[in-house]
């Protein structure tokens, strides 16, 4: 085991991009479909993961659209936990521990908005 890890997050968009593409070779299309248009973001913990030495827990968070929060039950999560870890890469020095699934946060259009104010 390598211990000069460079504690850098790698980039979000080829993150998610090769996390879908990863899926899709395993044979989940359905859960890679889900991730459709989602982002994510990555939250280190100080603690250690103690699954390698000196790398810490990371928690990823994936921002998806909010009809599909209901399909990420803890079998799917689960997946895309496994599927994550996997293509981290191992020189960052962070293993995914934990997963959570949040809606992508939006406005209402104009007309909603105009609707909405109180005259």
């Amino acid at each position: 085991m390598s211990n000069e890890f460079t504690y850098e997050t790698p980039n979000q968009n080829p993150f998610i991009h090769t996390l879908r593409e990863y899926l899709k070779i395993q044979k989940l299309e359905k859960i890679s479909d889900l991730l459709t248009n989602a982002s994510c973001d990555f939250y280190s913990s100080s603690s250690y993961s103690n699954i390698r030495w000196d790398a810490y827990a990371m928690t990823v968070r994936f921002n998806v659209p909010l009809p599909y929060l209901d399909e990420f039950t803890v079998e799917v999560k689960k997946k895309i936990l496994e599927a994550s870890d996997q293509i981290m890469p191992k020189e960052t020095g962070f293993d995914l521990i934990y997963i959570k699934i949040s809606p992508i946060l939006t406005l209402p259009d104009k007309n909603s908005l105009i609707d909405e104010i109180d005259f």
